[in-house]
């Protein structure tokens, strides 16, 4: 994939992008899933 980006493959860009966008997602599915779970699961301490 970065190889494709040195040598300006669109193809490279385009799967960079999708990488991206899926850590981006992840990232966001993650927290609303920890918030979900402090909420009901409550703990005496915050962690």
């Amino acid at each position: 994939m970065f190889r494709g980006i040195k040598d300006k493959d669109d193809s490279a860009y385009e799967s960079f992008n999708e990488f991206t966008r899926t850590l981006l997602v992840n990232e966001h599915y993650q927290r609303n899933l920890d918030e979900l779970t402090r909420a009901a699961y409550p703990t005496t301490t915050n962690k």
